[in-house]
């Protein structure tokens, strides 16, 4: 069947999901089979979305950022010490350390951009920034084949990037 995302937003119904001639507009459906998602997994994105703009915006209009970002990392690590403490990630440890490393790299840059430019730039660049490494790094570290769409997304991406960077 035919991939989308059925959002019950004017009133719209699709066709051609799974075979069905119609969708319900009260249901909605992302993706298929095992990949669905509902539409309470929809609305926390979507709400994830918002507060991550809110957070960034407000980081951009702080006099600190740096020093922001370091305590809300701060807190949510001892919030989840308990957590390593019951079920420590033996297995995957190295991975969680090289995570966490890459993580305060960015968010020390983050913060440094933040202070130093304009959040439409910053903000958007940060986050293209991620995609852009996991696509490479998929490739290069752990020898993943890019689909042809992936490939082509990823040119896009770059070339995005440096458009508003003002390369």
């Amino acid at each position: 069947g035919v991939q989308c995302c059925v959002l019950p937003i004017y009133g719209m119904v699709s066709a051609g999901v799974q075979g069905r001639s119609r969708q319900r507009a009260d249901s909605w459906v992302c993706g298929t089979g095992e990949r669905a998602l509902s539409r309470s997994a929809v609305l926390l994105v979507l709400a994830s979305t918002v507060l991550h703009a809110g957070w960034n915006t407000r980081l951009h209009r702080g006099s600190d950022p740096e020093v922001v970002i370091a305590l809300a990392y701060l807190f949510v690590g001892i919030v989840l010490v308990p957590a390593a403490v019951v079920d420590p990630p033996g297995e995957v440890l190295g991975w969680v350390l090289a995570s966490s490393v890459s993580q305060g790299l960015y968010m020390g840059l983050l913060g440094s951009a933040y202070r130093a430019g304009g959040l439409g730039v910053a903000y958007p660049v940060s986050r293209g920034t991620a995609p852009l490494l996991i696509g490479l790094g998929g490739w290069l570290l752990l020898d993943e084949t890019p689909s042809l769409a992936t490939v082509v997304g990823l040119i896009v991406l770059v070339f995005g990037l440096l458009s508003l960077a003002g390369l």
